[in-house]
């Protein structure tokens, strides 16, 4: 591991110093339930610091475990890592419009853009497992969300759906990677091989995605992982497969890293120079990885 991904980070040492720290504590306002500043009057008054995420209005860095509290159990706010905040932002879902979450469990996405979205307009939020399912209807439904129906299926089967939509998200399965600063899970489970069955995975995904996008659609892909084989190597791959495709940069004012060009013997498309890799020591999250793109 320390071979193939210590040099994005300039050496070993850096490396380790990028994913030996737990990332921050972060909740996001329920803004269907709550208003912002009353959330944020509650928990300042339980002893919650709240220090305003830079790139989303609403969402807070905090101490302790905001999800246990019970303004969370009331789906006044949701504890997530700030950095699982940018897809949603990245989608930027408008009231009314037909969104689907390809593979949305446990919510945090579907229920960020139902928010966004003021309850106008569908979300399909997918996921392939059943299991999983059942946390994400329990999370739609304490906060809130009205316009949103699960549905469970393996969504890159050609009968997965016949709908075209005018924003799709695909939060793929991932090698968690970006993780690895709060567990030794990604460690334990991380192999050359399984890394290429994903990179698979999210290839399908992808293009599953594609045809169930409206020509001037937008897709948003992210991972959690610093891989560049599932982050740059598959969106090159899907750029070199659809020309009836374009990059466009991130609506979100966020700095990030700049995207891997070239690794282990392999040159990315320039275009994704217009992606967001986002370290953990940048803002105290977890790693992370966003594209977004048009349908021509």
């Amino acid at each position: 591991m320390l071979d193939a991904y210590a040099p994005l980070y300039g050496g070993e040492a850096n490396f380790v110093r990028e994913f030996t720290g737990e990332a921050r504590r972060c909740f996001r306002v329920n803004t269907l339930r709550a208003q912002v500043g009353e959330v944020h009057d509650r928990l300042r008054a339980q002893g919650y610091p709240v220090e305003e995420v830079p790139w989303c209005p609403g969402a807070f860095f905090t101490e302790g475990k905001p999800g246990t509290t019970p303004e969370a159990q009331l789906g006044l706010l949701y504890g997530q890592d700030a950095a699982s905040l940018l897809p949603a932002l990245a989608l930027a879902p408008e009231p009314g419009e037909s969104i689907l979450d390809m593979c949305a469990a446990p919510g945090s996405k579907s229920t960020h853009m139902a928010a966004l979205m003021r309850n106008e307009g569908r979300i399909v939020a997918n996921d392939k497992s059943r299991g999983r399912a059942f946390t994400l209807i329990a999370a739609l439904q304490r906060c809130g969300v009205a316009n949103a129906v699960v549905t469970v299926h393996d969504a890159t089967r050609p009968t997965f759906t016949t709908k075209q939509f005018d924003r799709v998200l695909v939060d793929a399965p991932c090698s968690t990677l970006g993780r690895m600063g709060e567990t030794d899970g990604p460690i334990r489970a991380w192999n050359p091989e399984r890394v290429a069955r994903l990179v698979q995975i999210q290839g399908s995904l992808l293009d599953a995605a594609w045809r169930l996008t409206r020509k001037g659609g937008t897709l948003v892909y992210a991972t959690c992982t610093i891989d560049p084989s599932e982050n740059e190597g598959v969106v090159t791959s899907f750029l070199r497969a659809h020309s009836d495709v374009a990059l466009e940069p991130l609506p979100v004012a966020i700095r990030g890293a700049p995207a891997v060009q070239a690794w282990r013997g392999k040159r990315y498309d320039p275009a994704v120079k217009d992606t967001l890799r986002l370290n953990p020591t940048t803002y105290g999250t977890e790693g992370f990885y966003v594209a977004r793109f048009r349908k021509g």
